[in-house]
């Protein structure tokens, strides 16, 4: 690749990358991305991956906040 060439990276499940450049296709791992090119990450901020449990099974996570309200455990403890 030259220098100001843009490249478009697809992600796939296994945490690699490909890319297609002059009609041929490439999958590189993260480490043999950032080692070939200098990537711009256009994301600002977090980005969610997995929403959690609590979206999940919010039955148990109300329970579990309950409960750790009734024991005063979020006075001291906080997953904000």
């Amino acid at each position: 690749m030259k220098a100001g060439e843009t490249v478009e990276f697809q992600r796939d499940a296994g945490a690699r990358y490909t890319y297609e450049r002059g009609g041929n296709q490439y999958t590189v791992s993260l480490d043999e991305l950032n080692s070939l090119v200098l990537v711009a990450n256009d994301a600002e901020g977090w980005e969610t991956v997995h929403a959690g449990l609590a979206r999940r099974y919010p039955g148990q996570a109300a329970t579990l906040r309950a409960r750790i309200k009734a024991l005063e455990i979020d006075r001291w403890l906080d997953w904000e």
